[in-house]
């Protein structure tokens, strides 16, 4: 991951429409922090 390129990670299905179809500052709403312990990175082995 790059620090200035985080993916912007949808958690629930009725984002998907509003990150796909809605103006943009509707999407941009969806670009915020995990809250602390939901993202675990796991690497391959």
């Amino acid at each position: 991951m790059h620090p200035k390129a985080m993916p912007v990670i949808l958690t629930k299905p009725d984002e998907w429409q509003v990150w796909l179809s809605a103006p943009i500052e509707a999407a941009q709403g969806l670009q915020r922090p995990m809250p602390d312990g939901d993202l675990v990175c796991i690497e391959d082995q």
